[in-house]
């Protein structure tokens, strides 16, 4: 296993995590910091590759860079509860409309359409699912930190990691 951080190390704000298991390499969340805006680096995603994002729940600080994540990573899905799927798009068409406001339309870290274009793919809690091509299983658990928040167990490329 192979842990990169993108962001939020040590400090609230930027949620964002890289792993390797095996061949298969996942994003876990794509925050921005509620106050600052600060999101993770993640132009790295350029050379790290993935072959999925997981989301464990829809507060800005894991979800509002999610767009940005996906603009390197085209075609991919966001794996998460249906609850975290509905309320991230909420979060995300907030602070689209905010930051419109608030910038008069300049300077928006994405767009609508983005948001539109996120591919979800829901699980319920304690439901396996493979992610990438190499077998790479993921669970996710109800973490009772927010509806439809998870913390995730995946297995592959010889670990297992929760």
């Amino acid at each position: 296993m192979l842990y990169t951080s993108l962001g939020d190390a040590g400090v609230m704000g930027t949620s964002c995590h890289h792993l390797t298991l095996g061949a298969t390499r996942i994003v876990v969340d794509a925050g921005r910091h509620p106050r600052t805006g600060d999101t993770p680096d993640l132009q790295r995603l350029r050379t790290l590759g993935a072959d999925g994002v997981v989301l464990t729940h829809a507060h800005l600080d894991h979800c509002g860079a999610l767009p940005l994540a996906l603009r390197h990573l085209p075609g991919r899905s966001v794996f998460c509860t249906p609850a975290t799927a509905a309320l991230a798009e909420l979060v995300l068409r907030h602070h689209l409309n905010r930051d419109a406001d608030a910038a008069w339309g300049a300077g928006l870290l994405f767009g609508r359409d983005e948001v539109d274009a996120v591919r979800w793919r829901h699980a319920a809690w304690r439901q396996r699912e493979t992610l990438g091509d190499e077998g790479l299983m993921a669970e996710l658990y109800d973490a009772g930190h927010l509806v439809g928040a998870s913390s995730v167990l995946f297995e592959g490329g010889g670990a297992r990691v929760y």
